[in-house]
């Protein structure tokens, strides 16, 4: 199963002197994800059918947007397509993936230690400098669901 966490930002044109820029696409940043999740409140799940070699779910492109951006940023396009990629060149997303939830597990110990479990509106008050507030949120309302409490 896979969990989708996207968006895009968008520049208008700018002018400058004679010349105007050209419109650019900013970061993906799972802003868009977040609030549908939010909105569901639930993970949003991410369906594959392998037969044709798609993602097929209603956020289906974004999703694809999502991994175009990350495998960018993170892999050489030296390659005809992702099946040719070496799993050696393939590996390093791994372990991004892996920080990531080491990451989540840090920022869960920071939640229990300024009492997140027994006051969670005191928890959301107070998020970590490099956390926004959207996220802090999110996870202070996903930990503080009895489901989850179970599970930790």
């Amino acid at each position: 199963m896979f969990y989708l966490f996207i968006d895009t930002t968008y520049e208008p044109e700018e002018e400058i002197g004679d010349t105007m820029t050209c419109r650019k696409h900013g970061i993906t940043c799972g802003k868009g994800a977040r609030k549908a999740m939010k909105a569901a409140k639930k993970k949003l799940p991410v369906e594959f059918n392998f037969k044709a070699m798609q993602v097929i779910f209603e956020n289906a492109s974004s999703f694809m947007h999502e991994c175009g951006y990350i495998l960018g940023n993170n892999c050489s396009l030296q390659y005809k397509e992702w099946r040719h990629v070496p799993n050696e060149a393939r590996l390093p997303l791994h372990h991004k993936l892996t920080a990531w939830k080491g990451y989540r597990g840090k920022l869960h110990e920071d939640f229990k230690q300024i009492g997140g479990l027994e006051d969670p509106i005191k928890a959301k008050t107070t998020p970590p400098s490099n956390v926004s507030k959207e996220d802090w949120e999110y996870l202070c309302d996903m930990w503080s669901q009895t489901k989850y409490k179970v599970m930790f």
